[in-house]
C-alpha cells in the first residue's frame, strides 16, 4: 500500500524527482537512525511543493516502522519514482 502510494505521488509529481537520489545519497553515508530520519523530514520539506506535512506524516510513519536496512527504504523511493515514469508512457 505505502509503495502504490508513492508511486501515485510520484506520478502527481507531489513528491519530487530528485528527493529519492538526495535521500539514497545520505543514507549511504549516514547509519543513525534518528539523523536519517532528520534528514529525510529535511530534504523532503525542501524539495517538496504541496501536502508536505500529510504526506511526511506517512513517510515517517513507514520509516520508523522499517525493519530491514535503510538502504531498502531508500530504495523504495527509487523503484517508486522508475514505476511511476514506467506508468507515464
Amino acid at each position: 500500500k505505502f509503495m502504490e502510494n508513492l508511486i501515485c505521488k510520484f506520478k502527481n509529481r507531489q513528491i519530487p524527482s530528485r528527493f529519492p537520489y538526495e535521500f539514497l545519497e545520505i543514507v549511504e553515508k549516514i547509519n543513525n537512525k534518528e539523523i536519517l530520519k532528520s534528514e529525510l523530514k529535511r530534504i523532503y520539506l525542501r524539495k517538496s511543493k504541496e501536502d508536505k506535512q500529510e504526506i511526511l506524516d506517512k513517510i515517517l510513519k513507514e520509516f520508523e516502522s522499517y525493519e530491514y536496512d535503510k538502504i531498502y527504504f531508500a530504495n523504495i523511493f527509487l523503484i517508486s519514482k522508475f514505476l511511476a515514469d514506467e506508468r507515464r508512457v
